[in-house]
């Protein structure tokens, strides 16, 4: 092949890759600058339950009415009240530590506990009960779920377990562009989190083909004689 022609096809090359090369160079740019901690929402949130000790005024465990795959038994707070935190094979509840009913979360109880969790400027600015259609950023956690929208400068949100209220998962606005920039860098658009995609891996090919073609044109370049 004559170097005009395999300079051609090192042009066509590079206009085939460097759309996506750019993106690569780009989103990569942005996934190592911010810290992972902040875009996972570390900062954002502390959901440490504070320990609770076991009262006289409290129904004794072995009282309490208990499916028979009960797995795990917390005593623990909600809203500043005792509650019992109910883990079985198949799902979670709460049992009031006072009398051992079934203790259920409202809209307000889920604000008040997200408020708590919390540890941005920003006030609540709605609660929704989500039962179907879960939002693409709740990954693959079972509905219905709790979402609390914060107004903050980061566009916080909190999703909640339905029964137990329990903090699932934190999103923010730079965890979105985050998740677009790896979107584009794998070339998943749809579940992004595919890393071995046909297209990914020919794109990669012939972004390794053009290096190698310009570096090999170069060594052609720089010690070929020019003819007398």
């Amino acid at each position: 092949m004559g170097v005009m022609r395999w300079r051609r096809w090192h042009l066509w090359l590079g206009w085939v890759t460097g759309i996506q090369m750019f993106i690569w160079g780009a989103t990569g740019l942005y996934m190592v600058w911010v810290s992972l901690d902040f875009i996972h929402g570390k900062p954002l949130v502390d959901a440490h339950p504070d320990p609770l000790a076991w009262q006289p005024g409290y129904v004794a465990p072995a009282a309490l009415k208990l499916p028979p795959d009960t797995r795990q038994l917390t005593l623990t707070t909600r809203m500043g009240h005792p509650v019992y935190e109910v883990l079985t094979e198949t799902t979670a509840f709460l049992l009031d530590a006072v009398n051992g009913l079934p203790f259920l979360l409202g809209p307000e109880d889920v604000g008040q506990l997200a408020k708590g969790y919390y540890r941005g400027k920003g006030d609540v600015a709605q609660v929704t009960h989500i039962e179907q259609d879960a939002p693409r950023e709740l990954g693959n956690r079972p509905l219905p779920v709790w979402q609390v929208r914060f107004d903050d400068a980061f566009d916080t949100t909190l999703y909640l377990s339905d029964k137990t209220g329990t903090l699932l998962t934190q999103r923010h606005r730079y965890w979105r562009w985050f998740d677009a920039a790896w979107a584009l860098h794998i070339m998943d658009y749809s579940q992004r989190s595919r890393i071995n995609l046909p297209w990914f891996q020919a794109m990669c090919s012939l972004s390794l083909l053009l290096m190698l073609s310009g570096s090999l044109l170069w060594l052609r370049t720089r010690f070929t004689r020019p003819a007398p």
